[in-house]
């Protein structure tokens, strides 16, 4: 566990949410861990949001966290889908880990998670789209990177920006940024 009062945004899922709010979707991050919520506290939040698509990312250490969180929340949302590390490393092996996941984004998620929505909004027709894996469906190769310059700005006004704490951090007003894509090295005990 994270020191008590120290954590950073999840800029991913900002970033994700930004991608979804410029479709036009409406977007909500919950970040329990920032907010200090217990489970049932999270579980309440997410029964009375009743979502019609729950999104969350994990990285490999973190997935056990992120898939209690599913199980809980599994009977309030109508599609629950999940992105980050984690699932790019492992494909579609998640979905027997984590039976109760609709759908995985493998790869970048800008642009994949917004045609899944389209996708599911039209009934489930045809293939999922690129860099997306659904349980009974053929995969395919994981999402091109999106175009950089199309990207938005992560969406911050969704977090509880005031609940961050940065060990460094001299002053208020602190934040991080994710300043590029992919890495330039090629470690022998990394995925890429």
């Amino acid at each position: 566990p994270r020191e008590p009062g120290l954590s950073v945004p999840p800029m991913g899922l900002a970033y994700i949410a930004a991608s979804l709010e410029s479709a036009g979707h409406r977007v909500r991050i919950i970040d329990a861990y920032a907010e200090r919520w217990s489970w049932p506290q999270t579980q309440q939040a997410i029964e009375t949001m009743r979502p019609d698509v729950l999104g969350l990312s994990a990285m490999t250490p973190t997935a056990d966290v992120a898939a209690r969180a599913i199980r809980e929340a599994r009977p309030y949302a109508q599609y629950v889908v999940m992105g980050g590390p984690h699932p790019t490393a492992i494909g579609e092996t998640i979905f027997e880990q984590i039976p109760e996941l609709d759908a995985a984004v493998i790869g970048e998620g800008e642009d994949s998670v917004i045609e899944l929505l389209q996708w599911w909004m039209s009934g489930s027709k045809g293939q999922p789209p690129e860099g997306v894996r659904v349980p009974g469906y053929a995969y395919k190769a994981r999402a091109q990177a999106p175009d950089i310059h199309r990207i938005p700005m992560p969406a911050r006004h969704l977090l509880p920006s005031s609940s961050y704490r940065y060990l460094f951090a001299t002053r208020p007003g602190f934040t991080t940024l994710i300043s590029s894509r992919g890495c330039p090295f090629r470690c022998s005990f990394c995925d890429k």
